[in-house]
C-alpha cells in the first residue's frame, strides 16, 4: 500500500463534509422566472450532510492516481542525473 489510509480518510471526509455544508443552505430570497418573490427565511434549513466513511474503491482509484502522477513526473525528467528532482 503506498497511501496512508486513515490520513487520506481523515482528509476525503473533511472535504466531503465541507463540501455538503456549503451547498445545503437555502438563500433568503429568491425569485423565479415569472418574477414572484419567495421568502425562504422562516423554513427550516436543510441539515447539513455528514459522510462518515470511505469506500475501499476511493482508496484503489486514489493509490492508482498517485501511482500515475509518481510515474508521469518521472517520466518528464532528464535521463541523465542521480536523483529525482
Amino acid at each position: 500500500m503506498l497511501i496512508n489510509k486513515t490520513k487520506v480518510r481523515r482528509i476525503a471526509l473533511a472535504f466531503a463534509n465541507e463540501r455538503a455544508t456549503s451547498d445545503s443552505e437555502l438563500p433568503d430570497k429568491y425569485v423565479d422566472k415569472d418574477g414572484r418573490e419567495w421568502n425562504y427565511k422562516n423554513i427550516k434549513k436543510i441539515p447539513k450532510k455528514q459522510y462518515t466513511q470511505v469506500s475501499p474503491e476511493f482508496f484503489d482509484v486514489i493509490e492508482a492516481k498517485v501511482l500515475n502522477l509518481i510515474k508521469d513526473h518521472i517520466n518528464s525528467m532528464p535521463r541523465g542525473g542521480k536523483t529525482i528532482k
